[in-house]
């Protein structure tokens, strides 16, 4: 199991980001592994808000379901 922050997924989501690509293909093998990833209950405010700010509404819609669609994603308090 991994926890993940926000950071990563923000990289995961905006192509532009220096590490989207390390985020990606990491959490593409956890993934494909069949490995739990939990986050934390601020998660998905704190992922999607810089995604809405620097790419628009749509873009952080799109993050947000994607991230709400995943299997084996928990979110903790």
């Amino acid at each position: 199991m991994f926890v993940v922050d926000a950071s990563v997924w923000v990289a995961r989501f905006r192509p532009s980001d220096v590490n989207h690509t390390a985020s990606y293909d990491w959490l593409a093998r956890v993934f494909g592994s069949g490995m739990h990833v939990v986050g934390p209950t601020l998660l998905l405010p704190e992922t999607t808000g810089p995604i809405g700010r620097a790419a628009g509404e749509l873009d952080a819609r799109r993050a947000l379901s994607e991230l709400t669609r995943l299997l084996t994603f928990r979110i903790v308090a």
